[in-house]
């Protein structure tokens, strides 16, 4: 049903396609209810259909609480947006706080932080970002090239240290 509103060609056939698709996870969600994946995915298109409140009260059963059972920068995300639709910009940026916590190696999500904080006009926020991302980046080459040392990979043979030559094999001292 997701598939098939991407192509859908009206957005009065997507919608068509995503109440259907919310009733399928739905269905998914009852059958297995520790099904965490079909709960984040309802959630993305209950907020699609225009329902942030079921959004937010799915995400937050998942994310908060004795009840938590899921973590994930992208459900952050989609929680925050869906927190800031409803002009609830403190605990939208609480939420995009923890999601660029808990993208410890995702640079994609601190890029988007970046877009929804220009949005929000924090340029504290997004400089702490893109610090992240230049910081991210240096260790990123730092580990490459030591993978490509450890490897042995002939195309870092420039950046990397030079291999030790084999010796000829010294005779020892004394009669043959």
């Amino acid at each position: 049903e997701l598939a098939q509103m991407r192509s859908a060609e009206s957005p009065v056939e997507a919608k068509k396609f995503l109440a259907i698709a919310a009733k399928s996870l739905q269905d998914a969600v009852a059958k297995r209810e520790n099904n965490q994946f079909a709960r984040a995915k309802l959630a993305e298109v209950k907020r699609r259909l225009g329902d942030n409140e079921a959004a937010i009260r799915i995400l937050y059963k998942m994310l908060e609480g004795s009840g938590a059972v899921a973590e994930g920068a992208d459900m952050r995300l989609l929680l925050g947006d869906a927190l800031l639709d409803k002009k609830e910009t403190d605990k939208a940026l609480q939420q995009y706080k923890i999601a660029s916590e808990v993208a410890t190696r995702e640079d994609d999500t601190h890029r988007e932080l970046i877009t929804r904080y220009q949005k929000l006009n924090r340029p504290d926020l997004v400089a702490y970002e893109q610090k992240w991302i230049a910081d991210f980046a240096v260790k990123k080459k730092q580990w490459e090239e030591l993978q490509s040392r450890r490897r042995g990979n002939p195309r870092r043979a420039a950046d990397a240290e030079p291999a030790p030559q084999p010796q000829p094999a010294q005779r020892a001292p004394g009669p043959v």
